[in-house]
This record gives structure tokens, sequence and C-alpha cells, in this order.
């Protein structure tokens, strides 16, 4: 099935939707759409290796490739980032499910479209640690900010967690 951006929609919602049940891993239509409307941020919780973070990297991929769009991912340290590991292998279930192209590649700044120079950004990596360097209206086309790796804890407010997984 093609996906088709449907007019009015915010694209992340449209693409959510579109997914479905996303073939049985972390399922944004059941977590995430029925409180699209009514929060701002979502943090997925859930048990290691149930898909939280391939989905919003398929999201992240489709966002740039329908809309144009781009994301930026935040880890905790910038180490994290430098690491030779963390980008090499990024993009590997992206390119596996086709949700990449082949030449998209992954460096310590982010993903781009080719190795040309003059390539497009598809995904900007940034640290906590140094991310007061991101002001203003430099990033007018992220649309999405992934915090990978990050776990609430009580001391950010409300740490309840809906049926789904979905804490607010």
């Amino acid at each position: 099935m093609t996906f088709i951006p449907p007019e009015g929609v915010n694209p992340i919602k449209a693409l959510l939707q579109f997914y479905g049940s996303n073939d049985g891993w972390f399922n944004g239509q059941r977590s995430i759409i029925p409180n699209f409307d009514d929060y701002y941020v979502f943090w997925l919780t859930g048990e290691r290796r149930i898909g939280k973070t391939d989905l919003m990297l398929r999201l992240a991929c489709d966002l740039f490739i329908h809309y144009n769009l781009q994301t930026m991912w935040v880890r905790n340290k910038q180490v994290e980032l430098k690491d030779p590991s963390f980008h090499a292998d990024f993009l590997n279930d992206a390119k596996k499910h086709g949700w990449a192209p082949e030449e998209w590649i992954c460096s310590e700044q982010g993903v781009f479209e080719s190795k040309d120079k003059e390539a497009e950004q598809i995904i900007k990596f940034q640290s906590i640690s140094t991310f007061s360097n991101r002001r203003g209206g430099a990033h007018p086309r992220v649309i999405m900010i992934v915090f990978d790796e990050f776990t609430a804890d009580g001391s950010a407010g409300n740490n309840e967690s809906d049926q789904n997984g979905v804490q607010r």
C-alpha cells in the first residue's frame, strides 16, 4: 500500500494512522493517536526491543520522503553520537525494511541523502549537553524531536502511564 499524504492532517498523525498496528511492533495507532490532539509530548515507554526507536526512525524517514520535513534526534551526551558504532548501525533497520534508500548515509552530524557535500540533511543529531547551540529559526523544517534513550522520572512532574504505555 502506498502512502498518499492527506491534506489538512498533521504529517506525524497521518503517518502514524497509515502505519496502523505497525506489524506487531510498538503500536503508535494504539498508544499515540488516541491522545494526539491533546498532548504535544509523548514518552514512549516499555521493555527493550519492542520497536519504540524503530517507530520513530520510520516516522523520521517518512516525514522527509513524503513531506520534506526534518527530525532532530537527541541523545544524552555528545560522546554517544560520536561513537562509530552508533552511526554505523543507525540506519540498519531503516534500510532493511525499506524505509530509507540505500544511498542515505549516517555520520556524527546525522543522516544525509548521500555522501555529496550538497546532500540534504534528513535527521540532525544533537546531544542534550550542547542543545543550547540549536536556536530560533535555524531549523524551520524540523517537525519532530526524538529524545532517544531517555527515561522519565518522577522529578519531571506527573509520571503516570496509561494502559498503552504513554506517559503524561
